[in-house]
């Protein structure tokens, strides 16, 4: 479950509704927020996080990660 979440929050590149990925996935929204959490889980120590807001979920660097200064 927490692989097609993954892939659908990198494809959409914005924050998805937690009704819209349990539609999606054909799954109930309980199963939904099992995924969400075991793909929290999983990023835990990689430079992408699972961000939470108003019951909309997305994918964003880890601000462990992010770089303040880029020389090109």
């Amino acid at each position: 479950m927490e692989q097609k979440i993954e892939s659908i929050l990198f494809y959409k590149n914005e924050p998805v509704a937690l009704g819209d990925l349990s539609v999606w996935l054909e799954v109930s929204e309980s199963e939904v927020l099992e995924g969400l959490e075991t793909l929290k889980n999983s990023l835990s120590d990689r430079g992408i996080v699972l961000l939470e807001n108003r019951e909309q979920y997305s994918l964003a660097t880890s601000p462990d990660s992010s770089l303040s200064l880029i020389h090109i």
